[in-house]
């Protein structure tokens, strides 16, 4: 379960980061950087499920 809170923290501060990213409207080439590290984190979070 730690795994799982660890994936979980780590999604959640990606998040929060690429949110606040679109509010300052950054550039898209920073976007999509930081949409990639969402979708990386993402996986590996739904994996510390099985």
């Amino acid at each position: 379960m730690a795994d799982f809170d660890n994936s979980f923290k780590q999604f959640l501060a990606a998040w929060n980061h690429h949110q606040e990213l679109r509010d300052a409207g950054a550039n898209i080439s920073s976007l999509l950087d930081s949409r990639v590290q969402l979708d990386m984190l993402r996986l590996e979070l739904v994996r510390t499920l099985r």
